[in-house]
């Protein structure tokens, strides 16, 4: 299986589901990161993006993609939409992980539960979301 987890800034990623992606990455599953800031408002975007290099590395990624828009500027507009729609044809994931729907973009941290892996290869969405949150999610769907 190809799994894809999108996160805005460097870190999000790992403290959001990284432990999850290692044991797909061990199970034989390929993992692909996609980032879409180098997040320089939390410290040197350089460093930040280098680290951000490190942790694929460590987590066993087949790829990694980095966009180049800055820290709190990502718009929300056709081209954001357009490029990440390029990479998932590019890796074309059954699974996909991307930040909860209510998550604040501050609040990165793992569920702590990570997700069983899937029957099927169905293409399949999961959320990361903090334990501070109070509401529940609405059910995953494969897409």
């Amino acid at each position: 299986m190809n799994i894809l987890a999108i996160g805005a800034h460097p870190d999000d990623i790992e403290f959001g589901c990284g432990g999850t992606l290692i044991k797909y990455r061990r199970m034989g599953h390929k993992v692909y990161l996609l980032v879409t800031t180098h997040g320089d408002q939390g410290g040197d975007g350089n460093v930040r993006a280098k680290e951000l290099r490190r942790s694929a590395q460590i987590m066993g990624a087949a790829d990694l993609f980095i966009f180049d828009y800055h820290d709190t500027r990502l718009p929300l507009d056709k081209e954001l939409i357009t490029r990440i729609e390029d990479i998932i044809k590019v890796v074309g994931p059954n699974i996909i992980f991307v930040h909860h729907f209510d998550a604040p973009i501050k609040t990165t941290a793992p569920s702590l539960r990570p997700p069983p892996p899937p029957l099927d290869t169905s293409r399949t969405s999961y959320s990361t979301r903090s334990p501070l949150h109070k509401t529940s999610p609405p059910p995953c769907s494969p897409m």
